[in-house]
């Protein structure tokens, strides 16, 4: 199901993306984010073809981050202001995202509580008018899903 705000369909105008301590400049160079988590909930079998029950494994979550190559420059400068040189030796940190109708106010967010980041990916080919580079990233804790409140 779409994310429907005030009958409006949310789109990237209105997601605004939370990142720890980092600049507000990074923030403004990030240009997409995916993530997702599971709990490996299996069909669990007995006699016959059909699932008796089922089961629940571990806990996963991963995503990717994706940014200017500027942005990637101003993550590293914040890296590199903490002391680190890579950006899989930062600390886990929350990221949260919001999708706010500026009509009325209502705001959905969701909240990764910890992510670790490693795996930075650039990708530049002959002709390419923009460079991005992408960031994977794993997920410690449970995602809090679509959180609505009033801003």
């Amino acid at each position: 199901m779409a994310l429907m705000v005030n009958g409006r369909e949310v789109d990237w105008g209105q997601v605004e993306i939370g990142i720890a301590d980092c600049p507000q400049t990074l923030k403004d160079h990030i240009i997409g984010i995916e993530y997702e988590d599971k709990e490996n909930v299996k069909p669990r079998y007995g006699r016959g073809n059909v699932p008796i029950g089922w089961t629940k494994g571990r806990f996963e979550g991963n995503g990717k981050l994706t940014l200017t190559a500027t942005g990637f420059q101003i993550l590293m400068d914040w890296v590199r202001g903490k002391g680190k040189e890579r950006v899989s030796q930062i600390p886990p940190f929350p990221i949260v995202i919001t999708y706010l109708d500026d009509e009325t106010n209502v705001m959905m967010k969701d909240t990764i509580p910890s992510v670790k980041l490693d795996n930075p990916k650039t990708k530049a080919n002959e002709g390419d008018e923009k460079i991005d580079v992408e960031i994977s990233f794993i997920i410690l804790q449970p995602i809090k899903i679509g959180r609505a409140s009033c801003r």
